[in-house]
């Protein structure tokens, strides 16, 4: 991070992903962001050097009023006493409805195979 870099203490709902071997997922919320940095609190400590994808309650909503997500991803630099800091390396905003999409998307294509498992069973 830059010594000069605008850091904004602002508390939001974050979700976490990190993968490599085990997929470990949890929740937090942020205590300071900045263009290439994200300081959160979480649950438990996280493995320092690890990379992390962190997606951000956006507060602000586009026109239609859809929600926004704000997906950072990223390294880990420092984790001490449940609270996390990440270099980000980049970064987007999402809207929550293209996440929700995804995820109906996924289950309708699982879905198919599950009915075929469950038939086979009984």
């Amino acid at each position: 991070m830059a010594l000069n870099e605008t850091q904004y203490p602002i508390e939001l709902p974050v979700s976490y992903q990190m993968g490599a071997g085990e997929e470990r997922t949890g929740r937090g919320r942020t205590l300071v962001i900045g263009r290439s940095l994200v300081r959160f609190a979480t649950d438990r400590d996280l493995e320092v050097g690890r990379r992390i994808v962190l997606l951000v309650a956006w507060p602000a909503r586009l026109m239609g009023g859809v929600g926004l997500n704000l997906c950072l991803v990223g390294k880990i630099t420092r984790s001490l006493d449940r609270v996390v800091e990440v270099q980000v390396t980049s970064y987007d905003f999402k809207t929550r409805q293209s996440a929700r999409i995804a995820e109906i998307s996924a289950s309708r294509r699982a879905a198919p195979a599950l009915q075929k498992a469950a038939g086979a069973g009984g």
